[in-house]
């Protein structure tokens, strides 16, 4: 079985190292590599792949492509062209992995590892065997909807807050006291506690710290760390 090799990282040294130890076991490769990285520039290169005379299409990638793209973005759009998705990356936090597998993975493999056992990977890969032990993929995906439903939990609770009481949780995350606050709003001390008071109140602590906790938590999540927790459509 004529099998092509897409390779998707943002180290083009890595990536062409591994084209050549790839295309020895006679796969076809091509490369999209290099800083900056784009979805659409990786989907072109993607079709134009696809287009080809392979009986199958695998595609090695990477997950720190670039500061707008993560590679668990590029499973399903690489799915639907037709392409069997191994990850392939140094990562080993097991949430970002694991939304890989929910995305379609088929393979995670980390970089640490043998050439030669990723090769041996691509050949199951190309056959449409997914070459994660099964009790493993049940237990990461299981892990990722616990960690969505416990940041959903906390973005309905800052959601909860008041303006003020978000800029008073935004002081507290900056280090400043009740009384800096109070000094910097021109409102009084009591007003600050008071706002304090509601902001323990809603997120369920019992500390300062803990909220302040909280909130980042919130803050990475709005950034995008858990674009997953949205509904699909």
């Amino acid at each position: 079985m004529a099998v092509a090799v897409l390779i998707v990282d943002n180290h083009s040294l890595v990536a062409n190292s591994l084209a050549a130890l790839v295309a020895s076991a006679c796969f076809t490769v091509e490369v999209v590599a290099g800083p900056g990285l784009d979805g659409e520039l990786v989907m072109q290169r993607a079709e134009s792949v696809s287009r080809g005379p392979a009986d199958a299409a695998v595609a090695l990638v990477d997950l720190n492509l670039s500061a707008t793209l993560d590679g668990a973005d590029l499973v399903r759009p690489l799915n639907r062209a037709g392409f069997r998705v191994i990850v392939v990356s140094g990562v080993r936090d097991r949430i970002r992995l694991a939304k890989c597998l929910r995305e379609g993975a088929l393979g995670l493999f980390d970089k640490a590892l043998p050439v030669s056992e990723l090769v041996n990977m691509i050949g199951l890969v190309a056959g449409g065997v997914n070459v994660v032990p099964q009790p493993d993929r049940e237990a990461m995906l299981a892990e990722l909807r616990v960690r969505e439903a416990t940041l959903r939990e906390i973005l309905e609770k800052f959601a909860s807050l008041t303006p003020k009481e978000r800029d008073v949780l935004s002081d507290l995350r900056r280090g400043l006291d009740a009384h800096d606050i109070a000094k910097e709003s021109f409102v009084s001390v009591f007003t600050v506690r008071s706002q304090i008071h509601s902001i323990l109140v809603k997120f369920g602590v019992h500390s300062q710290a803990q909220a302040v906790r909280l909130a980042e938590e919130a803050r990475a999540a709005s950034y995008g760390d858990l674009r997953s927790c949205a509904p699909r459509g």
